[in-house]
């Protein structure tokens, strides 16, 4: 790397640093790591390599050997609704690549659940399927996980690919009148999951 060079890459680690230093408890973790990640797309292969490699050792240092890594995942198809127009592609393929973001960078979870309507080809504690009453039970397994865990700092990461909606807000905390919700493969019959719900986790 040139000078110039070596100078704008202080400068992204910088900021990269001071991104991670803003993670609370540790529990966004995984949007800080993306965020960083973002800064690299224009560099050169070479150089995004070499950032990469530096953030995974900043994320290991700023954690240390004390922190335990849980993780909920949720892709879903809707193939069953395709009929409606409502099934989707790649949704399973998200799974696998975000965990394989984390393996890369040596992020090993405890506790890694898995919950899809469709195969997914990855390893993990346990496979689950898209229902709601299924991510409800990968959410309490995470939590009862995380509970026991004697970890100085724990870090979750939950990511869900899918549908997503609105519902009417009950409880008069959206200044819109509306509650974020995801859909689960059974949305239909089972409700959504809004994110008042999601939050209680």
């Amino acid at each position: 790397l040139i000078e110039e060079d070596c100078e704008q890459l202080k400068a992204d680690l910088a900021a990269a640093k001071a991104q991670l230093e803003r993670v609370a408890g540790g529990l966004d973790a995984a949007a800080a790591l993306v965020s960083c990640e973002l800064m690299y797309k224009a560099a050169s292969p070479k150089d995004t390599a070499v950032c990469s490699h530096v953030i995974s050792g900043a994320v290991r240092r700023h954690f240390g050997s004390s922190a335990e890594f849980f993780a909920v995942q949720v892709g879903l198809g809707y193939q069953h609704l395709a009929a409606s127009g409502l099934a989707l592609q790649g949704c399973a393929n998200d799974v696998v690549s975000f965990a394989s973001f984390f393996r890369e960078r040596g992020v090993v979870f405890s506790s890694h659940v898995v919950c899809s309507d469709e195969a997914v080809d990855i390893e993990c504690t346990q496979m689950l399927g898209g229902a709601l009453a299924d991510i409800l039970c990968a959410l309490k397994m995470t939590k009862d996980a995380m509970d026991r865990s004697v970890a100085k700092e724990k870090c979750l990461f939950f990511n869900f690919s899918g549908h997503g909606t609105q519902v009417e807000d009950r409880d008069g905390d959206e200044e819109d009148g509306f509650d974020e919700a995801l859909c689960p493969s059974d949305f239909e019959t089972a409700g959504s999951l809004t994110d008042d719900a999601l939050c209680k986790w």
